[in-house]
């Protein structure tokens, strides 16, 4: 999806979540190296124009990842 200007995409690991998740701007850098690391109920901000820019990975693979558009401040 596009992010459309002055929005921003934050995604949340789910309070229920087992394990940590790490999110990044490419699989490379998800699955090892400058990533943000989730814990569950942490969410974070990113500054991105895609969705398509989101990428995973996961200690456990039945967590999961919310992701919602907000307007910027």
């Amino acid at each position: 999806f596009l992010v459309p200007d002055g929005f921003v995409v934050v995604l949340t690991a789910r309070r229920d979540n087992t394990q940590k998740m790490y999110v990044a701007e490419t699989a490379t850098k998800a699955q090892s190296g400058a990533r943000k690391v989730l814990v569950p109920s942490q969410s974070f901000t990113m500054h991105i124009d895609k969705t398509s820019r989101i990428f995973v990975d996961a200690d456990n693979a039945n967590d999961v990842l919310e992701v919602q558009i907000e307007q910027g401040t």
